[in-house]
């Protein structure tokens, strides 16, 4: 109830403000509304541990449902949104969730320059999946690089509301695109949980925080270069009145190059946290890259292997200084993670199936929600995955 309202209450705030503010020419507006969705159901299995459900016996608990439309009312101006359901885990429990809903208002456009804007929820520009993470067809594989693209806070990366500034240089054969906003995180006891190893008796409040990104690209893109920074800042008010600061300033260096039936994409993040008031370090580097390699055996078939690294500290890499700290009553192996992963994906029109196996050695990016007792986590896990998906 509380989503078909605020949803009604972002069209009608949104369509008024395009009408108070902007003057347009509607005589070119393509005023049909056009709508999409998409369905993926999936099987995880793990020998140890749980990702996204009670894995360890082999669960079905894993879909994913969205639907979204369009609809530009003017000819400079387009309202966009998307509902999803996502089940996985104890972290989404297949409740409806506002994916994004925005106003995409084209302030200016040339032969060589662009530049729109972006008022409401939108998706946050980080890295290169991010913003089509959504459904398998457009990320690679049944699950994306967790060192990077964490599902245990994705509602913080996902998305966030204020609004957002993107501009767009074509040049000979290529273009630069730079992304820019001032928006305030989503936030939620996900979120807590997945800071503080457990659900702490409090409120965690987001500040407003800038989101950048700056990426060069081929006109094929078949090269991609791309910078990502973030400054997050957010408080938590204990029960006691006291304060505690945190902040979090993540940047990530992405590369994409592609040749003939090859594909090579890369990622590197460095994150560094910042505590105040709080029983942790006052300052914290993590480390995070991955290295991916897909081979086109077809129009139909694609293999796809990667290598995945996390290190939540980087002057504690296997995590035994943390757990000598805590006592080791939280393993020195929840600090770190090293995944293999192969997979073969299938896809013919709006029809898609994967497959893939992950080698995991660490459980660093576990979903804490799913295994709340780390002590009883195992460093050496395996985890199988199979998706089916369609798209309409």
């Amino acid at each position: 109830m509380m989503l078909r309202v605020m949803s009604k209450t972002l069209v009608l705030m949104f369509s008024g403000i395009v009408g108070q503010f902007f003057t347009l020419d509607s005589s070119h507006a393509n005023t049909f509304m056009h709508w999409h969705g998409f369905l993926s159901q999936g099987y995880l299995a793990t020998n140890e541990n749980n990702l996204f459900g009670n894995t360890e016996a082999g669960s079905i608990d894993f879909r994913e449902l969205g639907i979204n439309a369009s609809y530009r009312p003017y000819r400079r101006t387009r309202l966009a949104g998307q509902i999803i359901s996502r089940t996985a885990g104890k972290s989404d429990t297949g409740e409806p969730d506002l994916d994004y809903l925005f106003v995409d208002y084209s302030a200016y456009s040339q032969n060589t320059i662009g530049l729109n804007l972006y008022l409401g929820r939108v998706k946050n520009p980080f890295g290169f999946h991010n913003e089509s993470r959504d459904m398998i067809f457009t990320r690679p594989g049944i699950i994306l690089p967790q060192s990077i693209y964490f599902d245990r806070v994705r509602d913080l990366a996902l998305s966030s509301d204020g609004f957002q500034l993107s501009s767009e240089y074509r040049l000979k054969g290529s273009y630069i695109d730079l992304r820019a906003g001032y928006v305030l995180p989503r936030l939620d006891s996900g979120t807590e949980v997945s800071l503080f190893r457990s659900d702490l008796p409090g409120d965690l409040k987001g500040k407003p925080l800038l989101v950048s990104r700056i990426q060069y690209s081929t006109t094929d893109e078949r090269f991609k270069l791309a910078y990502t920074h973030f400054d997050f800042n957010a408080e938590f008010d204990f029960p006691d009145d006291s304060v505690g600061e945190i902040r979090f300033v993540p940047q990530i260096v992405s590369v994409k190059y592609s040749v003939g039936i090859l594909e090579l994409l890369g990622e590197y993040a460095r994150r560094t946290f910042y505590f105040k008031n709080f029983p942790l370090p006052e300052k914290q580097i993590g480390e995070s890259y991955y290295l991916q390699l897909q081979f086109l055996l077809s129009d139909s078939w694609k293999i796809v292997g990667r290598v995945d690294q996390f290190y939540a500290d980087v002057n504690d890499r296997d995590g035994s200084e943390f757990a000598q700290q805590k006592g080791f009553a939280v393993p020195a192996h929840s600090r770190f993670a090293r995944d293999y992963s192969l997979g073969l994906i299938w896809s013919r029109g709006n029809w898609l199936a994967a497959i893939e196996h992950h080698r995991v050695d660490g459980t660093g990016w576990l979903p804490v929600q799913d295994n709340l007792d780390l002590s009883k986590t195992e460093r050496q896990w395996n985890m199988w995955g199979v998706m089916l998906s369609m798209r309409f």
